[in-house]
């Protein structure tokens, strides 16, 4: 659903670790790895699903190659380049359970420059509604996103690439102990990457900040 999901590999899953902390998930080859929660939020994404161009999967240990937190696969998730979006993208979803989504996009080039940019709102109840007890409010997610490429083709060849992103907003979400946490928070991220045949060269600065962080109950 929405608000409550399971990604695994070869079938290790469960409520603890739903969220997977042996499974290395990167966003153009950057980790999304949370070092605050100690596994993968993937509410605080910056990029919607009309962003991704395609997923790589990687079954088995991959420690060795990727580095940590990858014993179990790696999931590389690929965003579209500025040529594969239209001038302007608009994209409405709506759901059951207050499911609403909109997001827009444009994108241009000039010469050697190419960027994209895209962004919109999100907001979801939370899929399990606790039949023994009630929330005040159940609003699981609801969150503002933007994410930004530029692109310069250096030659033929070489390509150096600026991406960023910014996720805002309030999270209702399960940790991996169980509970209940309701998270005020804003996440963002910068990357620079060089891309040539011969050479591939990226750094890249997560950041996240967390206003309000607090276990919710019911009654």
């Amino acid at each position: 659903t929405r608000t409550e999901f399971t990604v695994w590999i070869r079938g290790f899953a469960n409520q603890g670790n739903f969220r997977p902390r042996d499974v290395l998930v990167l966003v153009d080859g950057r980790t999304i790895y949370d070092d605050f929660s100690g596994n993968i939020e993937w509410e605080i994404l910056d990029i919607f699903p009309q962003d991704v161009a395609k997923i790589e999967v990687i079954r088995g240990g991959g420690s060795a190659i990727h580095g940590a937190n990858a014993s179990r696969g790696v999931i590389n998730i690929i965003t579209k380049p500025p040529e594969a979006v239209s001038r302007f993208e608009a994209n409405t979803t709506v759901a059951t359970r207050n499911g609403f989504r909109q997001r827009v996009a444009t994108s241009a080039t000039s010469g050697p420059f190419a960027w994209t940019l895209s962004g919109g709102f999100d907001q979801a109840d939370l899929w399990d509604r606790f039949d023994s007890r009630s929330l005040s409010d159940d609003r699981g997610e609801r969150t503002w996103r933007v994410h930004t490429i530029g692109e310069r083709q250096l030659d033929t060849m070489a390509t150096l690439r600026l991406d960023a992103g910014l996720n805002h907003g309030r999270i209702l979400q399960h940790n991996t102990s169980g509970s209940l946490v309701d998270n005020r928070q804003t996440t963002s991220h910068v990357q620079l990457e060089y891309e040539h045949p011969s050479l591939s060269v990226r750094s890249f600065w997560n950041a996240r900040d967390v206003d309000k962080f607090s276990v919710r109950t019911g009654s």
